[in-house]
């Protein structure tokens, strides 16, 4: 394990131990043009997620799951942030799947519990899709909203498929991440 040691006022010099820091915000950005830093597959995925150039919502590159045709399975991805103050979360994405069965979950972890993405942090540009549990499905392409509070935060991003059939291009995609303090 390496040790990182984030200087400055943004993490208060603090030490952390792992193979990723947490992430000093605000001014956090990856469109994936060059590498994936900040993101990392947790041990227990079979499929993590991979830079790609088969949709981006600006560039080239975008950051898509890798189970595709892979029933019953997860591909995920995650961002450890160290939130100074409150924060605005925002990603473009791109989804194909099996409507109702198959999609896209983000998942927001402090040290007060867990919550899921809610309809209203989606603003859908196109498609036909559905959205419940916390899993939008279908297909759809669009932004993301979500506001997170200040303190230790992971984002954790989860293409989710059920046991049976798969539709399309059977992808998730995220573009163009960024997390910047609110006003």
């Amino acid at each position: 394990m390496r040790a990182w040691k984030i200087a400055g006022g943004l993490c208060g010099g603090a030490t952390f131990e792992g193979v990723v820091p947490p992430t000093p915000t605000p001014g956090f950005f990856q469109d994936f043009e060059t590498n994936s830093d900040g993101f990392e597959a947790p041990s227990s995925t079979s499929y993590p997620w991979v830079r790609t150039q088969t949709w981006a919502a600006s560039g080239s590159w975008s950051y898509a799951s890798s189970n595709q045709q892979m029933n019953s399975s997860t591909s995920t991805t995650r961002l450890t942030l160290n939130l100074q103050s409150s924060s605005l979360l925002t990603f473009d994405f791109k989804i194909i799947s099996e409507q109702s069965y198959d999609g896209l979950m983000v998942t927001i972890t402090t040290s007060t519990g867990s919550t899921t993405w809610q309809r209203s942090d989606v603003t859908i540009d196109s498609g036909t899709n559905s959205f419940s549990s916390g899993m939008l499905s279908g297909t759809a392409i669009g932004r993301a909203s979500i506001n997170l509070q200040a303190g230790e935060t992971i984002v954790t991003f989860t293409y989710q498929k059920d046991g049976s059939q798969s539709t399309g291009e059977d992808t998730a995609w995220i573009d163009n991440v960024r997390v910047a303090a609110s006003s």
